[in-house]
C-alpha cells in the first residue's frame, strides 16, 4: 500500500501535463523541428550519436543522443501528438521515485525515512519543470540511469558481485548519454562510500572510481567541444570567475528557501541588475557557503562523515555542472530543473528531521503525522497548479511575466507564439517591449527578422538579422531565417 501511495504521488500532481502541448521553448530543437528524429532509420540513429552530425544540429549544442533516441521512437509511434511524450516523462519520474526509495535503503535508511524521502521527491513543485516539459526528458532520463548506477554500485559494494559493478558503469554511461550533468556521478559515489564509513584508502587498493571518472572526463571534453562549436559558451561569462562564485553561492541559498517554501516559482529567474544591495547579498551568500563548507568539513573530521555533511555536499557536488560556477550557456540566474538530482540531498535531510519529529514521544503523534501528510498534499497541490502553467507557450510566458514583468525571454516567447499564429501586430508590440527592457538581446533582433520575413519585408529582415549576428547570435537561433532569406535571393 505504501508503494502504491508513492506511485499515486508520483503521477497525480502532474496529470495536467498529459494535456499539454509542445512549447516554443526548446521543444522545436528537440522534437517539432528536429527533422532527423522524424525519420527513424539506422542512418538517423547513427547520426544522433555523432559529435559532428550530418543530418541536423545537436539540439542546443548539448550532446544528449540517448534522449533524442527516445524522442525518435515516440515520434515513430505517434508523430507530433504530444501526449505520449508527456506520459513517458511521468512514467520515468515515477520510476525515479521508486529508485530514490531504493537508494535510501541502500544508504541504510529505515523504511519510514526512505518512504518519506521518496514521497517528498515525488511531489516537490521544483520538479514540475523537469517532468512537464518535453525538452527536459534529458533531465528525468539522466536521473533514471544516475540513480540506477548509484543503487547498483552500492549493491556491488555490499555483495562484491562484479556484475553489479558492470551494471553501475553501464548505467553511468547511459546517464551521460542522456545529459552531461551526470559527470558528477563518481564524486557522489565517493560521498556515499564516506557516508557508509568506507575509508578512501580502499579506492587506492581497488580503484573502483576509475571507470566512472574516465567517462566523466570524456563527457566534459565532449560538452566543451559541442558548446564551443555551437557558440553556446560566452567568454565573458566563463572568465568572470569571482562573480560566478558569488552567484553560485546565492543560488545555494535560493534552493534552500525553495526546498522548504516552493511558492512563486517561475520558468525564468533573471540575473538581477547589479546594485550595492545585490552585491552585498552575493557577498553574504559567499561567506555563508564558505563558512558552511568549512564548518561541515571540520565537523566531519572530528565526528565522521554523517548525514548533515553528506546531504549538503551531495547537493553542492551534484549541482556544480549547472551552477553559475560553471556558466556554460546559462543566460539566467537559476532554474527549477537544476534541482531534480541534487535536491535528493536536501529532501533526505528534511525527511530525516520529519520522521524523528513524528517519533517523538507524546500524545500528539497523530497530529504530527497529519501535519506531514498535509505538507505532502500541499506540495502536491502546488505541483498540480504549476503543471497547468506548462500547458502551452502562452500560459507559460504569461505566468513568467506575472512573476518577472518585462522579462525579455518571456516577451520573446509570446512574440514567437504570435508570429506562428499570424498575430503579427501583437508580436510587434511584444518585441518592442523586449527591446525597451534589453536593447542588446540578440534573440529579440532575430525575432524581429522573423517577423519582418513573415510580413514580406525582406530588406528589414536582413537588416535585423545582421543586428542579431553582430550581437553574437547563436547559429542555432539564426540559421532558419538566414536560410529562408538566402533561398528567396536565389541562393538555394
Amino acid at each position: 500500500w505504501m508503494l502504491l501511495a508513492l506511485a499515486l504521488l508520483a503521477f497525480i500532481p502532474y496529470l495536467p501535463a498529459l494535456r499539454a502541448d509542445f512549447l516554443d521553448w526548446d521543444d522545436p530543437y528537440y522534437v517539432t523541428h528536429n527533422f532527423r528524429i522524424h525519420q527513424f532509420s539506422p542512418a538517423t540513429v547513427a547520426d544522433i550519436f555523432r559529435l559532428e552530425p550530418q543530418l541536423g544540429p545537436i539540439p542546443n549544442g548539448q550532446y544528449t543522443p540517448l534522449t533524442e533516441l527516445t524522442l525518435m521512437i515516440e515520434h515513430r509511434l505517434v508523430g507530433l501528438s504530444p501526449w505520449l511524450f508527456h506520459l513517458n516523462n511521468l512514467l520515468i519520474h515515477a520510476a525515479n521515485v521508486f529508485l530514490v526509495y531504493l537508494l535510501l535503503r541502500k544508504l541504510h535508511a529505515d523504511h519510514a525515512w526512505a518512504w518519506l524521502t521518496a514521497a517528498l521527491f515525488a511531489v516537490h513543485p521544483l520538479h514540475v519543470e523537469s517532468v512537464a516539459w518535453i525538452s527536459e526528458r534529458k533531465d528525468v532520463l539522466c536521473a533514471l540511469f544516475y540513480l540506477i548506477a548509484m543503487v547498483s554500485y552500492l549493491h556491488f559494494r555490499d555483495t562484491q558481485k562484479i556484475r553489479y559493478f558492470t551494471g553501475a558503469v553501464f548505467s553511468g554511461l547511459l546517464a551521460l548519454l542522456s545529459k552531461p550533468m551526470a559527470v558528477t556521478l563518481p564524486a557522489v559515489l565517493v560521498l556515499c562510500d564516506l557516508y557508509l564509513k568506507r575509508p578512501l584508502s580502499e579506492q587506492w587498493k581497488k580503484p573502483w572510481m576509475l571507470p566512472f571518472a574516465g567517462l566523466s572526463l570524456l563527457f566534459v571534453a565532449i560538452t566543451l567541444r559541442t558548446h564551443t562549436g555551437y557558440g553556446i559558451i560566452r567568454g565573458g561569462e566563463v572568465g568572470n570567475v569571482f562573480q560566478n562564485v558569488m552567484m553560485a553561492s546565492w543560488n545555494f541559498f535560493w534552493f534552500v528557501g525553495k526546498t522548504i517554501w516552493p511558492v512563486g516559482l517561475s520558468a525564468y529567474v533573471p540575473v538581477p541588475v547589479s546594485t550595492a544591495a545585490v552585491t552585498a547579498s552575493y557577498a553574504l551568500a559567499f561567506f555563508g557557503v564558505a563558512a558552511l563548507i568549512a564548518g561541515l568539513g571540520l565537523y566531519s573530521w572530528r565526528r565522521g562523515f554523517r548525514l548533515l555533511p553528506f546531504a549538503i555536499f551531495f547537493f553542492i557536488v551534484a549541482l556544480l555542472p549547472v551552477s553559475r560556477l560553471v556558466p556554460i550557456g546559462i543566460r539566467y540566474m537559476v532554474a527549477d530543473r537544476f534541482f531534480y538530482i541534487p535536491g535528493i540531498g536536501f529532501l533526505m535531510l528534511l525527511a530525516y528531521g520529519l520522521v524523528h519529529w513524528i517519533r517523538r514521544p507524546g500524545a500528539l503523534r497523530a497530529l504530527r503525522v497529519a501535519a506531514v501528510a498535509l505538507l505532502i498534499l500541499f506540495w502536491g497541490g502546488l505541483s498540480f497548479a504549476q503543471s497547468r502553467v506548462w500547458q502551452t507557450s502562452e500560459t507559460l510566458w504569461t505566468h513568467v511575466l506575472k512573476q518577472v514583468p518585462d522579462a525579455p525571454v518571456a516577451l520573446n516567447g509570446r512574440a514567437l507564439s504570435n508570429i506562428d499564429a499570424f498575430r503579427l501586430e501583437l508580436a510587434k508590440q511584444e518585441l518592442e517591449r523586449s527591446l525597451q527592457a534589453d536593447p542588446d538581446f540578440e534573440e529579440t533582433w532575430a525575432l524581429r527578422a522573423r517577423l519582418a520575413y513573415r510580413k514580406g519585408d525582406l530588406p528589414a529582415a536582413r537588416r535585423y538579422l545582421a543586428e542579431a549576428e553582430a550581437r553574437n547570435l547563436s547559429p542555432l537561433l539564426g540559421a532558419d531565417i538566414k536560410a529562408k532569406l538566402l533561398s528567396l535571393s536565389g541562393d538555394h
